[in-house]
C-alpha cells in the first residue's frame, strides 16, 4: 500500500503468506503519519527518504522496517519535486 490512510482489514494481511508492506514516505520513525513531505521541509531537514514497512494490523506505520533509503533534500526542492523522486 502507498497513501492508503485506512486500516486493511486483519483477515486481507494475514491472507498472505508474509502479511502486507508498506512504502512509507520518510525515514521512520521520523514523521510517522500523514504529511511526512511537508514536515521534512518545514523543519528544514537536509536528507528524507523512504521506508519499506510491514503493514500493522492496529497502528499506522509501526510494523518492522524492511528497507529503507535516503537522500538529500536540496535547498530549491518542494513538495513536488521531493514526491516525485
Amino acid at each position: 500500500v502507498v497513501s492508503f490512510g485506512y486500516f486493511l482489514p486483519k483477515e486481507l494481511i494475514r491472507g498472505f503468506k508474509c502479511g502486507a508492506i508498506n512504502l512509507h514516505p520518510s525515514i521512520l520513525p521520523k514523521y510517522r503519519g500523514a504529511a511526512p513531505i511537508q514536515h521534512a521541509l518545514i523543519n528544514g531537514d537536509v536528507e528524507t527518504g523512504v521506508s519499506i514497512i510491514k503493514v500493522d494490523e492496529t497502528a499506522f506505520d509501526v510494523g518492522g522496517i524492511l528497507s529503507q533509503s535516503t537522500f538529500p533534500i536540496r535547498i530549491d526542492d518542494t513538495f513536488s519535486s521531493l514526491a516525485a523522486s
